[in-house]
């Protein structure tokens, strides 16, 4: 699934640094908008998915979950 929004509109999840679908999580303008309803478990999912298999995707300061 894409995401269709913002900096990085068009790209995959699975390509998106952790900390940027970390952050989305968190904000309340993208909790409550029901467009992103699908995209919220997508997030959840992915994320769950790169703590287990300690495969992070770093951000433009070379970040990961791991670091925050």
């Amino acid at each position: 699934m894409d995401i269709l929004f913002g900096k990085y509109n068009g790209k995959p999840i699975g390509e998106i640094p952790d900390t940027y679908l970390d952050w989305l999580l968190g904000e309340p303008w993208f909790i409550t908008n029901k467009k992103n309803q699908k995209l919220i478990p997508e997030i959840e999912h992915e994320l769950a998915t790169r703590r287990r298999s300690r495969c992070y995707v770093e951000d433009q300061y070379g970040k990961t979950l791991e670091d925050i």
